[in-house]
């Protein structure tokens, strides 16, 4: 693969860059933490299904991580600027970018069960990389595709959980702008969900 691979715990990873990637991640990013390494046999169209990957969008690739000195698995977005000045305006590009670099700001002070905690950030010449807290159970929206439907009960429980965490923001002076289930996080695989919060605005 090119970079070097060691394990943690029984985890195989990524401890180092990979030469050959296309991406680099940014190095201070390795000094912290190590990925997954996927199984090629496991690639297929859907990168959701290869273990490790969390989700995908346009611009950015979500990835399961292991803090090195903790051994806690976290979740790491990282975003290819290349594809952000390929798919807009170099303008439009510039303006995502600082409104990235705004919204971890705005991230590093907030501390709530309600909401998925913030780590660490990191940044190079192709790639910005956001930590952040890992939920176990995956995306209200998943769930709710595997139900078919909630109980009113199970509703009543997450909205309240969602109330808890808006008031929050509220009260810190900030807004959300994207609240929807694939931003609705079960922290673990109990019914406890938190709010993504990549998306804020002062």
């Amino acid at each position: 693969m090119g970079g070097v691979c060691s394990r943690v715990g029984r985890a195989k990873v990524l401890s180092t860059p990979a030469k050959n990637s296309k991406v680099q991640l940014p190095y201070d990013f390795y000094q912290e933490y190590a990925i997954p390494i996927m199984n090629k046999a496991d690639v297929g169209e859907d990168k959701t299904k290869i273990p490790g990957v969390l989700g995908t969008g346009a611009f950015s690739t979500v990835l399961k991580c292991i803090h090195k000195s903790t051994g806690d698995i976290r979740a790491v977005k990282f975003v290819e600027k290349k594809k952000m000045l390929g798919l807009r305006s170099r303008r439009a590009a510039d303006k995502i970018v600082s409104e990235l670099h705004r919204g971890i700001k705005l991230l590093r002070n907030l501390s709530h069960p309600g909401i998925i905690q913030f780590y660490d950030f990191y940044e190079n010449n192709s790639a910005m990389a956001v930590v952040l807290e890992y939920g176990r159970g995956g995306e209200l929206y998943f769930v709710i595709v595997k139900l078919g439907q909630l109980t009113e009960l199970q509703t009543v429980a997450i909205t309240k959980q969602l109330i808890t965490a808006v008031s929050y923001l509220h009260s810190m002076g900030f807004v959300h702008r994207d609240i929807k289930p694939e931003n609705i996080v079960r922290k673990f695989k109990k019914d406890f969900f938190a709010i993504a919060p990549l998306v804020l605005r002062h």
